[in-house]
């Protein structure tokens, strides 16, 4: 997500945003602190480079930081930087517990800075055709149900418990903060509460099934402490309930999709989010993905349309496909601080997407559902005491 990041920075001023420029680049290994360098270089002055975060805080404060590091390292670094007076940009989850997102949102309001949340998926074109078809729109009338589904599995013999690809921090609870259900998961529960509103309570199961072993750089191999599945009901203070599934440990036949449903149709889509929508009538009627953009473009008024896709950015905004909702996140963030109005996903959202989340792994220790507004205080905090511990959040 670092080199991500870079590219879209690059894609900006390529575009003809010159409103910022990355004056240093830090990580702990030199030779990709300088290799980062290097790329900027390609389109702008070469950034100094650093190793040691609070001597750049101390010898080249910056206006703005924009952070992506492990998940244990989000609260520490972003609380610095907020604290040497820079805007801090956080790529989601916000924390590696809510412990230490909450911390994060307390410094940001201590110190007045801007804190944002990295979270693209809603700001992709098919999401927010999504999000006007069920909001503004009512095409699908009264909302009722949501369901989606990602499950597959890596082409291994189901005998085998060796993982294909080596141990990272991603594969160990205290760093990574919970399996993908956590660290990619917060796009959708971001989704959700963008489509639905609040979530009130989940009721979960997560678990580990394939229990790989994953090779280490010497040989050997370590077994991951996080969680490869997860299959959550969700209820909404709107009276919308929902299914959500998330699984690598479902060999055969792969199944992706989303659909939401209400009184008079659905919003159906394949693949893991709602890019390619389909609104589907009660008559039967289907009115196609293209079409279905087309209309959502037509209906957007011009200062929702500057909002969503900048003509500087995407004059064409029909034509977007894949992931350019990077570009939209960095050019949100700079626009916050330019004109000192709200980015469009605080500190405040990212920890609210994810408390759904940590619910899902509290509520499947527990046993029972569990309320989101509890998991959020605080008041339950089971699965995350551990890691809490080991970064001394508690």
């Amino acid at each position: 997500m670092a080199r991500a990041h870079l590219r879209g920075w690059g894609a900006l001023r390529q575009k003809g945003i010159d409103s910022f420029r990355i004056v240093a680049v830090c990580d702990p290994v030199r030779e990709r602190a300088e290799a980062f360098a290097a790329e900027v270089a390609d389109w702008d002055e070469a950034p100094a480079v650093h190793t040691d975060l609070d001597r750049l805080l101390r010898d080249q404060p910056p206006d703005a930081a924009d952070i992506v590091t492990p998940h244990h390292l989000h609260h520490t670094t972003a609380i610095a930087c907020l604290e040497a007076g820079a805007h801090v940009l956080i790529e989601k989850p916000l924390g590696v517990t809510l412990r230490a997102a909450r911390q994060m949102v307390a410094a940001a309001r201590r110190t007045g800075r801007i804190l944002a949340t990295a979270e693209q998926v809603r700001r992709w074109l098919g999401p927010r055709a999504v999000h006007w078809a069920i909001r503004t729109a009512g095409l699908i009338g009264q909302p009722r149900f949501c369901f989606a589904m990602l499950a597959r599995a890596a082409r291994l013999d189901p005998d085998t418990v060796r993982a294909p690809h080596p141990f990272t921090w991603r594969q160990d609870k205290l760093t990574g903060g919970g399996g993908f259900i956590f660290d990619g998961g917060v796009h959708y529960a971001d989704l959700l509460l963008y489509l639905f509103g609040e979530i009130e309570t989940v009721y979960a199961f997560t678990g580990n099934l394939n229990q790989y072993d994953w090779p280490l750089p010497d040989g050997t191999t370590r077994r991951a402490t996080v969680e490869d599945t997860g299959i959550v009901h969700l209820t909404f203070a709107s009276g919308v309930v929902g299914t959500w599934s998330w699984t690598t440990a479902a060999p055969g036949r792969s199944l992706a999709y989303s659909a939401y449903y209400g009184s008079h149709g659905c919003l159906y889509s394949e693949g893991s989010y709602p890019t390619q929508p389909e609104f589907h009538r009660w008559d039967g009627t289907v009115q196609p993905t293209d079409a279905l953009i087309r209309e959502f473009l037509d209906h957007l008024d011009p200062d929702t349309r500057e909002r969503y896709f900048p003509r500087l950015l995407f004059p064409d905004p029909a034509s977007l496909r894949g992931d350019h909702g990077v570009e939209l996140e960095l050019y949100d963030f700079l626009e916050a601080i330019r004109t000192g109005r709200p980015p469009e996903l605080d500190g405040e959202a990212g920890l609210a997407a994810q408390a759904v989340v940590t619910a899902c792994f509290e509520s499947s220790l527990a046993r029972r559902p569990v309320r989101v507004a509890e998991v959020l205080s605080g008041e339950v905090d089971a699965y995350q005491r551990e890691i809490d511990a080991a970064w001394d959040l508690a």
